[in-house]
């Protein structure tokens, strides 16, 4: 049951990063493929396995979907593979995946920038990349977006007594 609702949080999340499943855990958008796999414990060997079929299937991103969180050695393991192979690895537990974070009423909308955007936004304040306020990589809604170092999210809060609010945040 838990598996089944984190599966469901995954492939949604996956929707919300423009995804489309072409079966067998296999997600693509354009060119771009993304394999996801699920196991109830990470190894080093599961991981360097894993890893290797994904790149022979031609995808960017492998996102594993397991019910421990990594150990440290898999954790280098997996750090080791993105350098390695320019794989993008990224690990959520099934317990992270058993809500959907941006789904929340209280919650403001996120969403990623394109570079176009980013640009404008820049000339438009006048500012720098690394004068706009920050966000953790590890913050649980830029890992949901998939958003990386140097991305900028766009944040919209609508609140009750006024009009909404739009912060522009950069992952660190």
């Amino acid at each position: 049951m838990e598996c089944e609702r984190a599966m469901r949080n995954v492939e949604s999340m996956l929707e919300r990063r423009g995804y489309a499943c072409e079966g067998d855990g296999l997600f693509a958008v354009g060119e771009t493929r993304l394999v996801v796999v699920r196991a109830e414990k990470l190894s080093v060997h599961t991981a360097r396995e894993t890893a290797a079929s994904a790149v022979a299937r031609g995808a960017g991103t492998l996102l594993f979907l397991v019910g421990a969180a990594p150990t440290a050695p898999v954790r280098l393991a997996i750090a080791e593979l993105e350098r390695a192979t320019g794989l993008v690895v990224e690990v959520f537990t099934v317990g992270e995946m058993q809500i959907n974070v941006l789904d929340h009423e209280l919650q403001p909308c996120f969403r990623s920038m394109a570079e176009s955007e980013v640009r404008a936004l820049l000339a438009e304040r006048r500012v720098k990349l690394a004068q706009l306020p920050r966000i953790l990589a590890s913050d649980p809604c830029a890992r949901y977006l998939g958003a990386r170092r140097g991305t900028v999210l766009c944040i919209t809060r609508r609140p009750a007594s006024a009009n909404e609010l739009v912060t522009y945040r950069v992952v660190t």
